[in-house]
């Protein structure tokens, strides 16, 4: 169901993606609870899709339901959870710099008839091999963001190692559009 959602989400259809999402973070927080990692994916994606949609009532119901705050990024941490099992999540900040091939975003025509510019911060996921599992435009010119979101999931990273091992990695990419 989830890739179901990310379908319409690659697509531009937030309309039928918001739905499936909600279905899918559901079903998620009733096998797996509110702390799992992977419930916590579905979530950002909800969370993203909605914001998209600019439905602000239903982020907040989500975020008070689900008891977790918006996505946000900050210092490296290692968090537990309910069954006081490790989980590695390592906040990044910025992850530009750790790129080996940051994929530069084509600059829409539409933007540019409307001399969009300015920076555009991307919230995206690194797999432990360096892929970028999940992007999501948290600012800038609306014009810019769905492809800022597709330059993102082609970039490449250095996978990140935490005491030895790799981890999956939540930071920020940051594009600079200039008309």
């Amino acid at each position: 169901m989830w890739r179901l959602a990310q379908l319409y989400d690659v697509k531009g259809d937030y309309e039928n993606a918001a739905p499936v999402l909600r279905r899918a973070l559901d079903i998620r927080k009733a096998k797996l609870g509110i702390s799992d990692s992977q419930t916590r994916e579905v979530y950002q994606s909800t969370y993203c899709t909605l914001n998209k949609l600019e439905r602000k009532e239903e982020i907040e119901a989500l975020s008070k339901e689900f008891s977790i705050k918006k996505p946000v990024i900050g210092d490296e941490q290692l968090k537990t959870n309910a069954a006081d099992e490790k989980v590695r999540e390592v906040r990044g900040g910025i992850v530009n710099s750790k790129a080996i091939n940051l994929v530069k975003p084509v600059y829409p025509m539409e933007a540019r008839a409307k001399r969009a510019s300015g920076a555009v911060n991307v919230q995206v996921t690194i797999d432990e091999e360096g892929n970028v599992v999940y992007a999501c435009a948290l600012s800038g010119a609306k014009e810019l963001q769905r492809g800022s979101e597709i330059a993102a999931y082609q970039s490449k990273f250095s996978p990140t190692l935490l005491e030895g091992k790799p981890v999956k990695v939540t930071g920020v990419i940051v594009y600079n559009y200039v008309p």
